[in-house]
């Protein structure tokens, strides 16, 4: 369950309202596209493959060939047809694992991760050329989209159930995944999915602020690293809400990643009396890994506010080498029922 504090809310409106009281609007962030465009080279564009009506995805990658096989076994099954990858500095080269993919285009940038807006700019790069009148899913490699009665309908029916709603986007929480013992020892193989090695997620503990002026929407914090990392305090918590399927048509922008689109009612897919249904990312980021990874951020200070956020991952760390995230809250993901039992994932009107 998300709960709503009206302490939480007005606090964090008005830290909101001051932080993007000059916020960009979509001219701004379409010339940013442009600007990062000119800086991408392309290494196998297939896009003149994508027919009308096509599912298309775009994700970013930097030295995770180790998702990369099970990622495309996953999203072909759900129904993508095509993908964008965005290599960004990556040492081991993703386009030989992307050779023989001729449902992939890739395109590789050495913009700097923080000078793109935290991917921002380069969604906005690819999207407007080439998503435009499609349904496009827009998730980081280690973000699994699940929808409601996945196991029996199919994509498909979902898109056509928001095209009947008139919905152009779907509002989902992402909820992380972790282990149930330590976090380093979580191996992941080549091929193998990461829900048999980090099957478990906080049923509870996710709070929900509603409704900003500038930015509309619903902004999520909670899990593990709300109660762990973050020891409860909700300011400086990771945001947990994502808008990562959208109909895309021009003039639609990417504002802050997933996090934020514009125009503004793209943001509007969550709300307790609302029709549309909605999704939820599975999130697995606490692999054995997660430590490599924190290393780099905190030297590379190149994430949100110069990687605040994983230089409390690498404080934690430190007191806690063998981070470990089970708890009471804790539950075994089996299914798309798992999250509707615990209204993190609502079906709306599609029953």
């Amino acid at each position: 369950m998300i709960r709503e504090s009206k302490r939480f809310i007005a606090r964090r409106t008005r830290r909101f309202r001051q932080r993007f009281a000059r916020y960009p609007n979509i001219t701004d962030r379409l010339k940013a596209g442009d600007k990062s465009w000119r800086q991408m080279q392309p290494v196998y564009d297939r896009t003149g493959r994508i027919k009308p009506g096509d599912v298309l995805l775009l994700t970013l990658s930097r030295d995770e060939n180790i998702r990369i096989p099970h990622f495309l076994e996953y999203y072909r099954k759900l129904g993508v047809d095509h993908f964008f990858f965005i290599d960004n500095l990556s040492i081991d080269p993703v386009a030989d694992i992307l050779a023989s993919q001729e449902d992939c285009s890739l395109w590789r940038t050495g913009e700097p991760f923080e000078d793109s807006h935290w991917s921002t700019d380069w969604l906005n790069a690819i999207l407007p050329r080439f998503a435009i009148g499609h349904w496009v899913l827009n998730v980081d490699i280690d973000e699994y989209f699940v929808f409601p009665f996945m196991e029996t309908r199919t994509l498909s029916e979902l898109l056509a159930h928001l095209d009947d709603l008139k919905s152009p986007s779907l509002f989902s929480l992402l909820v992380d995944m972790y282990p149930d013992g330590a976090v380093e020892d979580a191996v992941l193989k080549k091929g193998q999915h990461p829900l048999e090695v980090t099957p478990l997620f906080d049923a509870s503990g996710y709070y929900a602020e509603a409704g900003h002026k500038e930015g509309g929407g619903v902004w999520v914090r909670g899990g593990p690293r709300l109660r762990v990392i973050n020891k409860g305090v909700l300011d400086g918590a990771p945001a947990m809400n994502k808008i990562p399927l959208v109909k895309w048509e021009r003039n639609y922008v990417s504002s802050l990643g997933t996090h934020l689109m514009l125009p503004n009612f793209l943001n509007n897919g969550y709300h307790r009396h609302h029709h549309s249904p909605t999704g939820a990312l599975l999130h697995f980021k606490f692999l054995s890994f997660f430590r490599e990874k924190v290393r780099f951020a905190v030297e590379a200070g190149n994430h949100y506010e110069g990687s605040r956020e994983y230089k409390n991952y690498q404080a934690h760390l430190e007191t806690e080498p063998k981070l470990t995230l089970a708890s009471a809250v804790s539950e075994v993901y089996v299914d798309s029922k798992s999250l509707l039992k615990r209204n993190l994932m609502t079906a709306g009107t599609w029953t």
